[in-house]
């Protein structure tokens, strides 16, 4: 599924998102970027002369980030890892100015459900002035769940339909996503 993370992603405007981390950093340093997929903040950020240190929990996304990053390899570190075993890596305390989460990340409920838990780890990682950024749908902004199925073809030939249903519970004020992915290679399904 990773052959797919950036053809799903491609409405995002990385580089706008970068140049808003610049206005808040205008001092080029260490950014942590957490849950980084395939490493599309990460190139942005490295073009704006940060220094880098991108992590995600999924292999094939870090393969891909790596890849993706090759160019970089002095500016950008990719680890895969928990984000929330950061705070045991002694030689990551008080590194950072900021720490990203991008990419509505914090919004999906296992995370935000650990949000105390991800606020401890940073407090660790930032260095005493470091920052927090993060971006979230807010209300009628989020509007990206489709009722029919989103399709995607890879440059290798491959395809994939993702199913994105959304539950809502009014009572609780929350709202829940199943993704189910369906991928084909060449006529046959995977």
């Amino acid at each position: 599924m990773a052959s797919f993370y950036d053809l799903d992603h491609q409405w995002r405007d990385y580089a706008k998102q970068a140049d808003l981390v610049r206005e808040i950093l205008p001092e080029s340093g260490e950014v942590l970027d957490l849950c980084c997929g395939s490493g599309s903040h990460a190139v942005q950020l490295a073009l704006r002369g940060f220094n880098v240190f991108a992590v995600d929990r999924s292999a094939d996304l870090v393969l891909q980030a790596q890849k993706k990053l090759a160019d970089f390899s002095a500016q950008v570190t990719v680890q895969e890892e928990d984000i929330f075993n950061l705070h045991e890596w002694i030689h990551l305390h008080s590194r950072f100015d900021a720490a990203l989460l991008l990419g509505w990340t914090l919004s999906v409920d296992p995370m935000f459900e650990r949000l105390e838990k991800l606020l401890d780890v940073l407090s660790s990682l930032l260095k005493p002035e470091g920052v927090f950024i993060f971006d979230a749908p807010i209300g009628t902004n989020f509007n990206r769940v489709s009722q029919e199925p989103l399709e995607y073809e890879t440059p290798q030939g491959s395809r994939g339909v993702l199913n994105i249903e959304m539950k809502k519970d009014a009572k609780k004020k929350k709202v829940d996503f199943s993704y189910r992915w369906n991928i084909f290679q060449e006529g046959g399904k995977l």
